[in-house]
């Protein structure tokens, strides 16, 4: 999940180490012209309604997972 709001990009994903080797965020902020990105821990059950899809199937991670974490990017 990414949304871009008032000059910053926040993406929400699995906070393991497989999730953040394959997406190199690191890497993509300055390829965009971000500064590096600042993490914080996220818990779904803190977002009434909150729903979580995989990008490649239907599936939810929630069950899968535990530890969640998202990422800021800024301008």
């Amino acid at each position: 999940m990414a949304f871009l709001y008032q000059g910053k990009v926040t993406i929400t994903i699995v906070d393991d180490n497989h999730y953040k080797g394959s997406f190199k965020f690191d890497e993509a902020a300055q390829f965009a012209g971000y500064k590096s990105p600042e993490t914080y821990p996220f818990d779904p059950q803190m977002f009434h309604g909150y729903s979580h899809t995989n990008t490649n199937d239907d599936e939810s991670s929630i069950e899968k997972y535990q530890l969640f974490a998202t990422w800021v990017f800024r301008a």
